[in-house]
C-alpha cells in the first residue's frame, strides 16, 4: 500500500492499485481517530479476469502451487464451468491479502498455498474470510473476480454482511464498515472503506 496525503494535513490515505484485462481497481483506506488512538487500516486489492473455458484445466493445473489442499479438493469437486470463478476468487483473495501485508505472491515466507479460503463465509455472492486480523472480501463482477483485504486493529469476534448495491456494509464486532464500489460500467472500480457512525 502506498500512502497518499490529501490537501488537509490531518487526512492520510493508503491505497492499493490492481489491474487486469483492461480494468483498473483501486482500494483506498483512510485514517480513523478514536477516543484514545489513531487507526490506520492497511489495504490490499486484486482483480482477475476469468481465463477462457477452453484453457481452464491447463490453467488450473499450472496454478496448483497457489492452492491450499482443501481449496484444490473443493475445486476438483466442481463442474469445470464453476472452477473458473472459484479459482479466480481464491487467487484474488490471496493476492489482496499478500499485497496488503506488503509481500508478493511468490514470497516464500508466506506462500499462497498456506492460506485456505475454501471455508469462507458466503453471503449473497460475496465471500468473507478472516485471516488473523485481516478481513478479506471477494465478489464477482461480470467476468472477473475482485477482492479486497483490510487489516483490523483489534481481534475480530463477529462479522456479518449487508449487501446493497453499490456498496457492502460489514458489521465487525460493534463497528459498521462500508466498502463502496463505484462505476464498474466504466471499467474502473474504486473501493473506499468508510466507517459508518
Amino acid at each position: 500500500s502506498t500512502p497518499i496525503k490529501s490537501s488537509a494535513a490531518s487526512d492520510v490515505y493508503k491505497r492499493q492499485v490492481s489491474h487486469h484485462g483492461g480494468t483498473v481497481m483501486m482500494a483506498v483506506s483512510h485514517l480513523y481517530r478514536s477516543f484514545r488512538s489513531i487507526i490506520h487500516r492497511t489495504v490490499g486489492a486484486d482483480i482477475l479476469s476469468f481465463p477462457s473455458p477452453a484453457s481452464v484445466t491447463q490453467y488450473l493445473n499450472g496454478m496448483k502451487w497457489v492452492l491450499h489442499a482443501n481449496e484444490y479438493c473443493y475445486l476438483a469437486s466442481l463442474p469445470i464451468t464453476e472452477r473458473i470463478e472459484i479459482f479466480s476468487r481464491f487467487w484474488t483473495l490471496k493476492e489482496a491479502l499478500l499485497k496488503g501485508k506488503g509481500v508478493g505472491i511468490a514470497d516464500s515466507s508466506q506462500p499462497p498455498g498456506s492460506f485456505d479460503f475454501s471455508a469462507a463465509q458466503k453471503e449473497g455472492g460475496v465471500w468473507i474470510a478472516v485471516v488473523c486480523r485481516w478481513i478479506c472480501v471477494s465478489w464477482v463482477d461480470k467476468s472477473r473476480a475482485l477482492a479486497v483485504a483490510f487489516e483490523w486493529t483489534k481481534p475480530i469476534q463477529t462479522i456479518s454482511l449487508i449487501q446493497s448495491q453499490p456498496h457492502f456494509t460489514l458489521h465487525v464486532n460493534s463497528t459498521s464498515f462500508s466498502i463502496i464500489h463505484f462505476r464498474p460500467e466504466l471499467n474502473s472500480i474504486l473501493l473506499f472503506d468508510k466507517e459508518v457512525i
